[in-house]
């Protein structure tokens, strides 16, 4: 089965929940990724499976969410069996002995509403307290799935016992249409594509771990930019902008491309809060409304893009009958001279199809008041106009920036001389839109304890930093240096988050209390910080060393 083939067999999968029942349609999407076995347990009810699985009462902590909960269904356990024999993902008689012995399968239909993803994260964690193995949870809610899946380590001070750590869940998958990065996901989570890597898992630790290399946003994100400087290298080639304020070509094509990664990076997560309409970013709707989308007519990126950064989110809304977003009047310079430098008002009124119809397509785009999307065109001290952007109606000073780079196919393009490297004689290349189609974004970012895969605003600083070092004719380092555009990897930030408040809060408890020794303090705040993370009850030496610090407050 080819990767085409197999993404629409998992697109099948999803689009049953909308008339299937919850447990028929769960076991097949997870066959459909290779994922099955007969052992399983019937559960009539929400109440029948608290009965059986948490007799303690557990999940009755309000964290857990039991009210919302309309059915939960055991799908299956997935053990070595399953998988060295029938399903083959591990190696045949090499099925080696490892702390995580099988997975637990289930879903669970919660009642209509507004679930963050913390929420799924956290009944996620309280499911998997009650279990010795991991547990995955596929969750639907009204027209979409989420599916969650737990890190779980060895224990540090018993290997016997393992750790809940963090919670990665690949959300709001839309029943009807799946997004096209969420079948990626799925697809790169199957069983088939697991068989294909270099060095296949051999117990479930291996298993666990390869889901993790999936389920990995700093992946993900890496993926994403490999793809994008792939079209940035193409892309400045082909590009033109006005040389009033940068004389060298290189550089001004470089920092241009630059910019308007950025502002439409930023407008794909505007999009995602549905501050900015699909239709500006589909291919089949913009050759509806512009007159030609031919790939080497730059049409998408005058009267789409420069229209909505400059005319649009840098301008107010229309307001109390006072029309402010209008179009620039075409003519010579003497008939338009009152509107000679202004920035906000819209052009290249001929280029749409339906001129009168033009400005409804930005009609319910906000305001944004930032710098990011102010046109760099701006008047000298002469009251002449020096060209960046090329904002303008005068033809000579207009950007040029092809079509192809929007909607081209995947093609095949020689960067090797861009890289510096043999290998990328043959580089696939595609349009800007379809690579920015094929991956989902999130407006919220990871945490320490739940992320979602999915590209978050963070890449935005990842992208300007390593795409800014591109052109410096010096190295890369020296690039940020001299703009200082650091970005610190999150773990690292959250790393250095935690160490600073422990290491205050112990010193704060040290003062405080004189007979409190640092070590104590520390271990007590380890295991704080720890709290959230535990699968199993504290042991006896954590206990004492929490009540320790406890009482030296």
């Amino acid at each position: 089965m080819t990767s085409i083939e197999h993404k629409k067999e998992i697109q099948s999968a999803i689009q049953k929940f909308a008339d299937q029942p919850l447990k028929k349609s769960a076991i097949a999407l997870f066959a459909a990724l290779g994922y099955q076995s007969d052992r399983t347990i019937e559960i009539d009810s929400v109440k029948d499976f608290c009965d059986q699985f948490d007799p303690s009462g557990l999940l009755a902590h309000a964290r857990s969410q039991k009210s919302n909960w309309e059915s939960i269904h055991l799908l299956f356990q997935l053990t070595d069996e399953e998988l060295s024999s029938n399903v083959s993902l591990f190696k045949e008689n090499s099925v080696k002995a490892s702390l995580l012995q099988s997975y637990v399968f289930f879903a669970i239909e919660l009642k209509a509403g507004d679930y963050p993803r913390s929420t799924l994260a956290t009944i996620t964690r309280q499911i998997n307290r009650i279990f010795p193995m991991p547990v995955m949870v596929l969750f639907k809610i009204d027209s979409h799935l989420s599916m969650a899946v737990i890190n779980r380590r060895q224990n540090k001070r018993d290997e016997n016992k393992d750790v809940l750590g963090k919670v990665t869940l690949i959300q709001n998958i839309c029943i009807q249409t799946p997004h096209p990065g969420h079948l990626n996901i799925l697809a790169s989570f199957s069983v088939a594509e697991l068989l294909a890597r270099k060095k296949p898992a051999s117990n479930f630790d291996e298993l666990h771990a390869a889901w993790e290399e999936v389920f990995n946003v700093e992946l993900l994100n890496k993926h994403f930019y490999e793809e994008l400087s792939n079209w940035y290298f193409w892309a400045r080639k082909q590009v033109s902008f006005p040389a009033d304020l940068e004389a060298d070509e290189d550089t001004r094509n470089a920092t241009s491309v630059i910019r308007l990664l950025t502002r439409l990076i930023f407008c794909w997560f505007l999009k995602e809060k549905h501050l900015i309409p699909n239709h500006l970013f589909d291919p089949d709707a913009i050759a509806d409304v512009l007159n030609t989308v031919a790939d080497a007519e730059s049409t998408y990126y005058r009267a789409i893009l420069q229209n909505l950064f400059f005319a649009t989110l840098n301008q107010p809304m229309n307001a109390n009958n006072k029309i402010v977003r209008q179009f620039a009047s075409d003519g010579d310079f003497y008939e338009n001279k009152k509107q000679y430098g202004i920035k906000t008002l819209y052009r290249y009124q001929n280029t749409f199809r339906e001129p009168n119809h033009a400005l409804a397509l930005f009609e319910d785009v906000p305001f944004l008041n930032g710098g990011l999307f102010a046109c760099l065109d701006s008047e000298d001290e002469t009251g002449k106009v020096q060209y960046a952007d090329g904002f303008t109606r005068n033809s000579r000073k207009q950007a040029t920036v092809p079509n192809r780079l929007f909607f081209a196919e995947p093609h095949t393009v020689d960067l090797s001389e861009d890289f510096g490297d043999a290998k990328k004689k043959k580089s696939e290349v595609r349009g800007l839109l379809h690579i920015l189609h094929g991956y989902k974004f999130t407006i919220a970012e990871s945490t320490p304890v739940e992320q979602e895969i999915a590209l978050d605003p963070e890449l935005l600083g990842n992208v300007f930093e390593n795409l800014l070092a591109s052109y410096n004719p010096e190295t890369g380092v020296n690039a940020r240096r001299q703009t200082g555009s650091f970005y610190t990897p999150r773990p690292i930030v959250d790393y250095m988050v935690d160490e600073t408040l422990k290491s205050y809060l112990a010193n704060a408890l040290c003062k405080a209390v004189p007979s409190t020794t640092v070590a104590d303090a520390k271990t007590g705040l380890d295991i704080l910080f720890a709290y959230t993370e535990k699968t199993h009850a504290f042991s006896e030496e954590e206990i004492q060393a929490l009540i320790n610090a406890i009482n030296a407050c």
